[in-house]
């Protein structure tokens, strides 16, 4: 390929695919957006029917005998379709009623107007729901044999608090496949004009640097070729790479014809500096015997100082993982120091609100048992009067009777009284009657009074036992919360100690890592200083036999810079 084809390449593909790249990011950028708005409108509408429902009667959701679900006893909630076609109308959202796993009433109809009852899809998210999700959002769920965005979220009951069932907002996904081809086709029309722009500037741009990198090319070829005096003119007025490639040519032409005039004058020096040489070479010789020899016993102590420091370092590593495994356990102490210390509190709370119960309660049980100590001497007092009545009945009887006989002996003067007589008897025995029935009911209330007593007198003795178990017991939760403070205490020194440890542990730990790093430089060293003295020998064994090879390469040095010539030595050369 050329190297039109390849800037061409280089600039054109990065823009298609750079192109292509944001096109997909936008795309999934949008859809993301695109179903979070979703999501929030499902969501609001769902809220917006559950808060209609909320002003709908009273009470609890429940399933009534008739079959219909109802909010408390005023509201038919599966009579409710209206109120659902009615939010549909304003929003263009269909809801769905779900109480338990049922669906009870819906907005959505069939082509032919009929309301839809098969939900099956749905029934995952109601289960989600009922597993403690606060919303459920499901970007595509198949209702009825289309597509639909749906949102969930629970009805809970007023008064228990308890997930009744679930309100569920649907909208079909037709909306949004639409607004996503009209973004795409949006996109790619933005895009392909871009492409197109830079396309025909690249092509404009790569024709004009060719053109001037040509003219560079060609200068380049003569130098190469010796001439180092240039007449052809360079692109010097462009202010890119391609005019600083120009300018460098040129520097280049009067550099090489420096360096070449230099290069002749130290050509005929190297004659004389291979001479002595030849006698520096053999100094060098028997100093380099005697390196080789301090060489290698510099290589074997740092082979000792690294066996030594790498004992040391493994020893450390054991150190730091005891030291690890100590601060792990005394975390786990600490934490559970605090746990304790905080239960210890909510503990004695708790002790002290039943101490206070207890006597709250040992106080309720003696007035108790005042009052029915008293209630059972009323009634003894009751049984008493009771007596003094069935005493005077059966006296007001006896006077009765003789009334009775006094009249029967009067005759016909004494039947009005004997009238009288009667009534009075017959009052006497209600009363005697009405005194045996009382005196029952004081018996009853005497025996009950009596048994309460008793009763009160066991809770009385339970309720002091109880304090002072209360008391008993908060004392030695009083002892166990101040162990508790101490501990923690402890636990925390000794935390803030092992962290001072270990904080100086990671110190000489990172001391051990670079001392072994040293070492091993050091022994790395030593075996390349040792190789290099082994080298050195040899070399300064051929640096004699090189030397005398020197004087021959000169010569030819001096004839291959002959091959670099001015204009000015050509034109002598050709007169």
């Amino acid at each position: 390929m050329k190297m039109r084809g390849k800037i061409l390449t280089l600039s054109i593909v990065p823009i298609v695919v750079t192109s292509i790249f944001s096109l997909l990011i936008s795309q999934i950028q949008f859809s993301k957006g695109l179903y979070q708005e979703i999501e929030e409108g499902l969501r609001t509408v769902a809220v917006s029917a559950s808060n209609l429902y909320s002003t709908q009667g009273y009470g609890d959701y429940a399933l009534k005998e008739d079959g219909n679900v109802w909010r408390g006893m005023n509201y038919n909630v599966s009579d409710s379709a209206a109120l659902l076609d009615s939010l549909k109308d304003r929003t263009g959202i269909d809801i769905i009623f779900y109480f338990g796993e049922d669906p009870i009433v819906t907005s959505m109809k069939d082509e032919a107007g009929n309301r839809l009852d098969n939900f099956e899809n749905v029934k995952q998210m109601i289960g989600l729901i009922y597993e403690g999700e606060k919303e459920v959002f499901a970007k595509k769920v198949e209702i009825a044999g289309k597509q639909y965005h749906a949102c969930a979220i629970p009805i809970m009951q007023p008064e228990s608090g308890e997930v009744a069932g679930a309100l569920v907002a649907v909208r079909g996904v037709e909306r949004m496949q639409a607004l996503v081809r009209t973004a795409i086709y949006a996109n790619m029309g933005m895009i392909a004009a871009i492409l197109v722009f830079f396309c025909l500037l690249s092509i404009v741009f790569v024709k004009s640097t060719l053109k001037d990198l040509t003219k560079a090319r060609d200068c380049l070829n003569r130098l190469s070729n010796g001439e180092l005096e240039l007449k052809t003119t360079l692109i010097r007025n462009r202010k890119d790479e391609i005019g600083d490639l120009s300018k460098d040519t040129q520097k280049l032409q009067e550099k090489m014809m420096g360096v070449i005039s230099s290069i002749k004058e130290k050509a005929n020096i190297l004659h004389k500096v291979s001479d002595e040489m030849q006698e520096a070479s053999d100094a060098t010789k028997g100093t380099a015997n005697e390196m080789l020899s301090s060489s290698r016993d510099i290589q074997k102590s740092a082979d000792a100082q690294v066996n030594t420091i790498q004992n040391a370092d493994e020893s450390m590593r054991e150190m730091n993982r005891h030291i690890d495994s100590s601060l792990s356990s005394i975390e786990i102490i600490g934490t559970l120091s605090e746990k304790n210390f905080e239960l210890g509190k909510e503990t004695r709370a708790i002790l002290n609100q039943l101490e206070a119960i207890t006597k709250d309660s040992l106080i309720s049980i003696n007035t108790i048992s005042s009052q029915t100590n008293i209630t059972n001497q009323s009634a003894h007092e009751i049984k008493e009067a009771t007596t003094l009545i069935a005493n005077i009945s059966e006296e007001t009887n006896l006077l009765s009777l003789n009334a009775s006989i006094e009249a029967a002996r009067a005759g016909e003067l004494g039947k009005g009284f004997a009238v009288v007589a009667a009534q009075i008897k017959s009052l006497a025995d209600q009363s005697t009657v009405s005194a045996k029935k009382i005196e029952q009911i004081v018996m009853n209330l005497i025996h009950e009074t009596q048994t309460s007593v008793q009763v009160m007198e066991d809770v009385n003795r339970a309720m002091e036992n109880q304090v002072r178990g209360v008391n008993s017991t908060k004392a030695i939760f009083e002892e166990l919360e101040k162990n508790i403070m101490v501990l923690e205490q402890n636990a925390k020194v000794l935390v803030r100690d092992i962290d001072e440890i270990n904080g100086k542990k990671e110190c000489l730990g990172g001391d051990m890592t670079l001392l072994l790093q040293e070492s091993d430089k050091n022994a790395g060293y030593s075996e390349h200083t040792l190789k290099v003295s082994i080298d050195m020998e040899n070399l300064v064994n051929q640096m004699v036999d090189l030397t005398k090879k020197i004087f021959g390469l000169s010569q030819q040095l001096s004839d291959n810079i002959s091959y670099f010539h001015s204009m000015e030595e050509k034109e002598n050369e050709t007169v």
